[in-house]
């Protein structure tokens, strides 16, 4: 998802090429979405991860079974790790473009080390330029699939009857790798917010976004406004239908996850609530977004370099952002976007 607006770069740059990705299984419906690939190649990466040395094994051989099938003569490696950039030696493509760390440089013929302070915006645009992909952004031509009838009706039903529509995603940060809970703002406070917003803005409809496993952070935002406020949508959205619901919302709020960079894609006003991860690096950009952190010493606890997560002592960092500074950052994108939007307060 980060990484789209590079691979846009590339296709745009690229028209008549035969572009493939290989990407985790999860994720194959949103890469087709995007309309950019020729080939959606799928890696089981639950095996990868969790399936032991076997199952890895055969994660790893049908991923190489696939790309060397498809024959490619530049590969570019968009994830830092040794593995991927091996996986790409192995394929037999001639030129290797990639972000490394350590080791998986000698698997590449253009190893693009990471930087303490770079964005990784800025990263994949180095594999995108050495793709040939040096074409201009182009973020009209993001293409949107159409929801499923009764979820397109259901939004539409929402829409009616708001004046501020606001897609909520308070859980995430869990992936198939593990769970990192310091990047959740206590769904207490994602609570108070819509408490606060639906008291300013009076007809305020909330969509609840997230998986299964968010159950509990989207029901506290249920138990704190009416039903009739409410579209509940948790666990009931693949990751494309959940990115067109997100482009009907007039605001989206979340965390540093998986939905927070699916509404990157979209033009919907974003305010983002960071912990242990550093915005500076990883928080969509533009005018349309506003990210809150406030990290002890302006540290980030995570080092995005190395990948360690240290000792978190005393408060988390997440937890110091407030209600009130989130819902500032909310009426300053509201105002922008929607500035007939009527305040009761």
């Amino acid at each position: 998802m980060q990484a789209r607006d590079a691979f846009a770069r590339i296709r745009t740059a690229n028209p008549q090429a035969d572009l493939a990705i290989l990407t985790a299984t999860s994720a194959a419906d949103l890469a087709r979405s995007f309309g950019l690939f020729d080939t959606v190649m799928l890696f089981d990466d639950r095996a990868a991860y969790h399936g032991g040395p076997v199952l890895r094994a055969r994660a790893l051989a049908a991923a190489l079974l696939a790309a060397r099938r498809f024959a490619p003569t530049r590969a570019g490696v968009f994830k830092a790790a040794t593995v991927y950039a091996a996986l790409a030696r192995a394929t037999g493509a001639r030129v290797r473009v990639g972000l490394t760390r350590g080791a998986g440089a000698r698997f590449l013929t253009e190893p693009i080390p990471l930087l303490p302070g770079e964005h990784w915006a800025d990263r994949y645009d180095a594999i995108a330029a050495a793709r040939g992909g040096n074409a201009a952004r182009d973020a009209s031509a993001w293409r949107l699939e159409p929801l499923p009838e009764p979820l397109d009706r259901a939004v539409a039903a929402m829409r009616s009857t708001a004046d501020v529509l606001v897609a909520l995603a308070p859980g995430g940060a869990r992936s198939v790798k593990g769970e990192l809970g310091q990047k959740r703002w206590p769904r207490a406070n994602y609570a108070e917010l819509a408490r606060r917003l639906l008291a300013e803005y009076g007809d305020v409809g909330f969509l609840l976004l997230g998986a299964p496993s968010d159950r509990a952070d989207t029901d506290a935002v249920r138990a704190a406004v009416p039903n009739a406020c409410v579209l509940d949508l948790t666990g009931q959205t693949s990751l494309v239908e959940a990115r067109a619901v997100i482009a009907h919302a007039d605001l989206f709020v979340g965390n540093d996850s998986s939905l927070l960079h699916l509404a990157a894609t979209t033009r919907t006003p974003i305010v983002t609530i960071f912990g242990p991860t550093d915005p500076r690096a990883m928080a969509p950009r533009g005018a349309h977004v506003r990210w809150l952190w406030a990290p002890r010493g302006g540290v980030p606890c995570h080092d995005e370099i190395t990948g360690v997560l240290g000792p978190c002592d005393g408060t988390c960092c997440i937890e110091r952002v407030t209600p009130d500074e989130v819902l500032h950052a909310a009426r300053e994108l509201l105002a922008a976007a929607r500035p007939t939007a009527v305040r009761t307060a």
